[in-house]
């Protein structure tokens, strides 16, 4: 599942009486990794935010969204986009991700440059970041990365990661 290493399941789904999609995406994983990166922040992020995120075309519709810090799990389905093309697919086969894929085939379908892909894909995080950039609620957010340093707390661990930075930097 993306650099996440969840487990990605394509879920057929029959209704009684009125239906819905014809299937979704289930994105599951828990394990020590997922616990020790806190990888169930997308998780906890997505039951909080996604509808307004939908409703501006920023992400995939989730349907239930579970994420435990502590035990280290997520769960999210979602909506599946599996007939949407991939902007990466676009990029070549530099990535790990594209190797033994027929880019030619995969990004037939659409009439799109890098140029315009690049472009999309750098609007779209502007308005996905935009909408969360310094927002006050965040901050609030036990999962949120750094949440505790904009709250003026853990200073000690602030400073050591600066300085792992700095140490990176230099080398």
């Amino acid at each position: 599942g993306g650099l996440s290493g969840a487990r990605l399941s394509r879920l057929r789904v029959r209704y009684d009486g009125d239906g819905g999609p014809a299937s979704c995406v289930l994105k599951a994983r828990r394990d020590a990794l997922c616990k020790s990166f806190g990888l169930a922040r997308e998780a906890l992020f997505f039951r909080e935010h996604a509808g307004g995120l939908v409703e501006q075309g920023l992400a995939p519709r989730v349907y239930h969204s579970h994420g435990s810090m502590e035990a280290g799990e997520k769960w999210i389905l979602m909506e599946d986009l599996s007939e949407a093309v991939q902007s990466g697919y676009y990029f070549g086969n530099h990535s790990p991700l594209n190797w033994g894929k027929d880019l030619s085939a995969l990004t037939a379908t659409t009439p799109s440059t890098i140029e315009d892909v690049l472009q999309l894909s750098f609007r779209f995080a502007a308005r996905f970041h935009a909408r969360f950039w310094c927002a006050s609620e965040m901050r609030d957010r036990q999962w949120v990365r750094g949440s505790d340093w904009w709250r003026g707390e853990n200073r000690a661990d602030f400073e050591a990661a600066e300085a792992r930075g700095k140490e990176t930097w230099a080398k």
